[in-house]
């Protein structure tokens, strides 16, 4: 990646920001606030953006799933039995909110 864009950039002229993400090869810009990543602008055409909305949640799914695994692992063995469905749900739903 290399287009970076800060958010003042953004706020203060972002049609150029956007132009600069259409224009990039990879068509990403990331944006940062004091210096940090905060977003990353994607162009979305029409016919992606379906495709691209099924992936941001297969990928927020996956994260999701991953912080639930860590917390049933750091749950003592006595009481892994005891977890049940719902808190997996619990857990997945509080992950993606993240």
């Amino acid at each position: 990646m290399s287009a970076y864009a800060t958010l003042r950039e953004l706020q203060q002229n972002a049609a150029a920001v956007l132009e600069t993400a259409r224009q990039q090869q990879n068509g990403m810009t990331l944006l940062t606030s004091r210096g940090k990543p905060v977003a990353l602008l994607v162009p979305v055409t029409a016919e992606s953006a379906d495709e691209l909305a099924q992936a941001w949640q297969r990928l927020r799914f996956a994260a999701a799933f991953r912080t639930a695994q860590t917390e049933l692992a750091q749950t003592p063995p006595a009481r892994r039995r005891a977890v049940s469905a719902a808190r997996l749900v619990a857990t997945t739903r509080r992950a993606r909110r993240a």
